[in-house]
């Protein structure tokens, strides 16, 4: 009976072995099986010796630990590709420095006198913003002669918060920010002007007031090493716009500055725009300024441009800006003599 038993159980084994998926691996599960007594000694000395803990997973579990590897991977993967790329900006390598210098140098020579006492740093700019040395020159020519037609915007009163008692205000304001931190997926700084908190009706405040703000941001940007490598993206905000925070004749005077400036403009992002302020946007931009613009009713619309996270809390995102703190670093940079301004293009400004 016994007998009967024992045949009845190694025919069915033999039945699931023929019937069941032929393993991954060569090995026969019988000759493992037999084997797995022999080998724990082995595991027992190789932790005695490493002091790693090692765990024995036994063939049966082979394809699982498998896919547990995948996920791992697949765990790895994510974590390093969810920091962004653009929060370090890469090196420049000697190659393209000699270059630039090079192409710096040769700026001089083309401007000439028109250089004298300009300082490199001014010069790395329009080279940044174009590498060829004639068109740079054409840009800084541009510059200055806009300079000298619009003194008010950067020379009458010093472009600076400390020598202005209501660019300081309108600084302070919040109503044009640029946080270090927010940055496109690209590397590209980002200007964010917040509309409704330009208060017209406050401070006997005017249009030339406001544009000398535009100007003293993109001055304030064009410094930075970011916005002269990958240019920068602006995103304004007129949600909530009402007649007290616009003046018609504030994008006239900034049209004037097209073409003056070191400064690339990658994307112009309107956000909930008016009717009434899209036709004033159409009319004032230039061409290529207008090929740029993009009309979006909500900031999710450019998350493929901006991670989330990257946006001002005032848009779901996690930046926060304080403004204050943000004026009185630049007062105290001023008063230092470490900023790095555009108005040195002209050397004796008062001569103007």
């Amino acid at each position: 009976e016994n007998g009967e038993m024992k045949k009845k159980e190694e025919t069915q084994k033999d039945e699931a072995v023929s019937t069941s998926p032929v393993p991954l691996n060569d090995a026969d599960p019988k000759e493992e099986q037999e084997q797995e007594p022999t080998n724990e000694p082995e595991l027992e000395k190789d932790v005695e010796e490493t002091n790693v803990p090692v765990t024995e997973v036994p063939p049966a579990t082979n394809e699982n630990g498998e896919m547990k590897k995948e996920e791992t991977q697949k765990e790895e993967a994510v974590s390093t590709t969810s920091v962004p790329p653009n929060t370090e900006i890469a090196p420049i390598s000697p190659t393209e420095a000699e270059a630039l210098a090079f192409m710096v140098a040769n700026l001089k020579i083309e401007l000439g006198a028109e250089a004298a006492g300009v300082s490199d740093d001014n010069l790395y700019k329009f080279i940044f913003w174009k590498k060829d040395v004639i068109r740079a020159a054409t840009r800084f020519r541009a510059h200055v002669e806009w300079r000298h037609k619009n003194p008010s915007f950067f020379d009458e009163i010093p472009l600076q918060v400390s020598h202005d008692a209501i660019l300081f205000r309108i600084a302070q304001s919040g109503m044009l920010v640029a946080p270090e931190e927010m940055v496109t997926k690209t590397g590209s700084p980002v200007l964010v002007g917040l509309l409704d908190k330009n208060d017209m009706t406050t401070d006997a405040r005017t249009a030339n007031d406001i544009a000398r703000m535009v100007f003293y941001a993109f001055d304030r940007m064009v410094e930075r090493e970011a916005a002269q490598r990958h240019g920068i993206t602006i995103i304004l905000d007129m949600s909530a716009v009402s007649g007290k925070n616009f003046d018609s004749a504030i994008p006239k005077l900034l049209a004037t500055c097209g073409g003056c400036f070191p400064i690339r403009i990658n994307a112009f992002y309107c956000l909930s725009t008016p009717w009434w302020l899209k036709n004033v946007c159409k009319a004032h931009f230039s061409p290529e300024l207008r090929a740029r613009v993009q009309f979006i009713k909500n900031v999710s619309e450019i998350y493929d441009v901006i991670d989330k996270e990257k946006f001002l809390t005032d848009h779901g995102g996690e930046v926060e800006f304080d403004a204050y703190s943000w004026v009185s670093t630049q007062m105290q940079r001023e008063s230092t003599g470490e900023v790095g301004s555009l108005k040195d293009c002209i050397v004796s400004p008062s001569s103007i």
